[in-house]
């Protein structure tokens, strides 16, 4: 249900989102949708995306491709404040083969609710019992792997992970490395693997980036990024920018892509962790003069989840 080919980034700029081909070509085309001031967060998950605004309901499920989309049932309870923020992650369950949504609600007495929607089972949203008072980071991107809902615990120094099929979490500890600089880091994906990659250094050659080996044991491995001597000129563009907008993403091939934008040319640069290499592409007649709000990978799917 995969396109051949059909790798591509979507990149975003106010209200309008652009998908870019990740080819010598490199096409750039508007998608237009109408996703009432909503926004993409978190990964794509099989084609599709979870859209939503964090003081908004509904979320959405939406598939850019085939630009079907499903409407998920409004939560808002009156015991919910006016002014309660909401959090959403769409992930993929392998062994039963289920699509879930965590819908996270932070009220403003400091407690945080979560509750869990089987897309094609559930009619209405279930409460989680039991869980970790705990609520993600808006600006922080989210990692959907082999089950489980990864976010970045910023103030515990850990990854908490939302097991989707036994719908509760556990919880992964940090080296002291990456904890004495915890919010330079953000969560990425490398080949199946969570990571962390340093959204405040200059890439000096250590710790850069941390890679999760083994998640029960709780093993990190540190990852040298250094930037080739000809390119000391764009260091400011290599490395990400801390918060949004994120100019980075992983290409589900072992590559970190870094993006920028000027004159209507649009910047990338690839780097291969495994091989420990870079390679470059420019795309001309970029219809963005100088910014992004961020860029999300995507593989084309003819299957709404």
């Amino acid at each position: 249900m995969t396109r051949d080919g059909g790798t591509r980034f979507l990149m975003g700029k106010a209200e309008d989102l652009y998908a870019v081909d990740l080819n010598k070509d490199g096409n750039i085309s508007r998608w237009n949708f109408d996703r009432h001031d909503q926004y993409f967060n978190g990964p794509c998950v099989n084609g599709s995306y979870c859209i939503w605004k964090y003081d908004k309901e509904p979320v959405r499920i939406f598939n850019p491709s085939i630009r079907k989309m499903i409407v998920l049932p409004y939560q808002r309870k009156l015991s919910h404040s006016i002014k309660s923020l909401y959090y959403y992650s769409l992930g993929y369950e392998p062994v039963e083969k289920k699509y879930k949504v965590l819908m996270q609600v932070h009220n403003l007495n400091g407690l945080a609710q979560s509750f869990i929607f089987t897309l094609g089972i559930d009619k209405l949203w279930r409460e989680i019992k039991d869980i970790i008072n705990f609520f993600p980071c808006y600006s922080m991107k989210v990692c959907s792997i082999k089950g489980f809902i990864h976010m970045m615990d910023y103030l515990k120094n850990s990854i908490v992970a939302f097991d989707l099929r036994a719908e509760n979490v556990r919880v992964i500890g940090l080296g002291d490395d990456i904890c004495k600089n915890i919010f330079d880091y953000d969560l990425i994906e490398v080949k199946g693997k969570i990571a962390l990659l340093d959204c405040w250094g200059s890439f000096a050659g250590q710790n850069d980036l941390w890679i999760l080996e083994h998640s029960e044991k709780e093993e990190w491995k540190s990852h040298g990024i250094h930037i080739p001597s000809h390119w000391k000129d764009v260091e400011g563009i290599l490395k990400p920018k801390y918060g949004p907008p994120q100019g980075f993403c992983d290409s589900r091939d072992g590559e970190i892509i870094f993006i920028t934008v000027k004159n209507n040319i649009l910047f990338c640069y690839f780097y291969d962790v495994g091989k420990i290499s870079w390679r470059y592409l420019e795309i001309h007649g970029a219809p963005i003069e100088d910014e992004i709000n961020g860029i999300n990978m995507y593989v084309e799917s003819l299957y709404l989840c």
